[in-house]
């Protein structure tokens, strides 16, 4: 039997469509029992759901807020990509990374973190925008549209 490789997903849209797919995936991963590290990169829905804590105290999720002040000093390397405090994760949420106004990180960083052998880890991305380079990369693209907001 093949062990299993993490896949690589995409969720775009606009609003917070593909966040709510994100991190719907990603409370059915903890449900599971999966260990789960969801960065939310700063916007007001964002700083709520980390301050309400109601994710944090899920069992196996663990939440970073970015802000866009931050230097994004956890994508500084390979490692801390797919770690943070010395535990891996099964899944790895990046929201808001992929953006068509304000870069959150560059195109070039994102696709060097792609490639970053992440074994079994699931690595999901969403915005509202990626390059066709990253499209590449992922195994799967979901764009997410509302469809009465």
């Amino acid at each position: 039997m093949t062990e299993r490789k993490g896949m690589i997903q995409v969720f775009l849209g606009e609003g917070h469509v593909e966040t709510s797919a994100a991190i719907g995936t990603a409370i059915r991963a903890a449900g599971y029992g999966l260990k789960v590290h969801i960065v939310f990169f700063g916007s007001a829905s964002a700083e709520d759901i980390t301050r309400s804590g109601t994710l944090n105290r899920l069992p196996g999720v663990v939440v970073d807020l970015v802000d866009s002040s931050d230097k994004f000093s956890l994508l500084d390397s390979d490692s801390t990509f797919l770690n943070a405090g010395g535990e891996n994760f099964d899944v790895v949420v990046f929201d808001q990374v992929l953006s068509r106004g304000e870069q959150r990180i560059s195109g070039e960083r994102i696709l060097e973190l792609l490639k970053v052998d992440h074994g079994k880890t699931e690595i999901i991305l969403t915005g509202n925008y990626a390059n066709e380079k990253v499209i590449g990369v992922a195994d799967l693209v979901t764009g997410c549209e509302c469809e009465k907001c």
